[in-house]
Parts: structure tokens; sequence; C-alpha cells
């Protein structure tokens, strides 16, 4: 099912608000965390492996590991199922959020990439400055 939700992807939910999808985060028991944050501690990587992502639907924060290849793990308390970790677009709120792999699907829906969506903004301000530059100019001459 995590084949569906794809990271560095934007979806999109029915009031056409934009999230961009960060990680997914897998459940493991919680002495599996503690071997990824002893690891983290051996190695001396600890910055920036963990951190907390917001349910909105309880308002509780989880805590999130983030082993050394870089994926994501949470205990299996806090949801026995995959976790989809997003932020919200266009947002000056630095907050990550978490939902269950179900309820993100059943919720929102795939917008495009995150590259493309980029791309796309870009096109939208070219054609934009080209309708307020060209349609004037065309008026102009054919009045």
């Amino acid at each position: 099912m995590s084949d569906i939700v794809k990271t560095d992807y934007i979806y999109q939910d029915g009031m056409y608000k934009r999230y961009k999808v960060v990680g997914i985060s897998l459940p493991v028991e919680n002495d599996k965390l503690q071997d990824i944050h002893n690891e983290n501690t051996r190695q001396s990587i600890c910055k920036d492996k963990h951190f907390k992502a917001l349910n909105k639907s309880n308002e509780l924060y989880t805590l999130i590991y983030k082993n050394e290849e870089g994926n994501l793990y949470h205990g299996k308390e806090q949801g026995p199922e995959k976790l989809i970790i997003y932020e919200e677009c266009g947002s000056n709120n630095p907050v990550l959020f978490l939902m269950s792999i179900n309820d993100f699907i059943s919720s929102k829906q795939e917008y495009m990439s995150a590259k493309n969506s980029e791309y796309v903004d870009i096109v939208c301000v070219v054609m934009i400055l080209l309708l307020f530059l060209v349609v004037p100019i065309y008026l102009l001459f054919t009045i």
C-alpha cells in the first residue's frame, strides 16, 4: 500500500489544500527504536535523526526516528500501521503532520511530483505575465 503514497509528491484534499509527503514511517517495537537511537548516538549522528510530527486528529505529537539509511520509524503503540509524514504547502508553519496511511489515502489525492509543482508554478507566472503584456499591446494595435 505504501506504493500508492509517494515521498516528495504533492497531494490535494477535497478543499484543494496541498500537502507534500516528507516520508513514510514504519511501526516497530520500542526495543527497535532504542536500537536506532543507540546506533545514531554511537555514530554521533543524532542531529536531525528524530523529530516530532503532529497528529491532527488527536492533537498529540509522535516521535519519529530516522536510521542511518534515512528510513523513518515510530513506536507501534503510536500507531500499528504505516504513518504518512507530511507538511502543508504554502504554509509558514514549520510543523510536520502525520496521518495513518489508510486515512491519508481516503482523504487525499495525488496532485503531482513536488519537482513538477515548482515547474507548473513558473509556467503559470509566465502565462499571467504574457497575458498582461501581449493582450494590451494587441488591443492597442487593433483599435
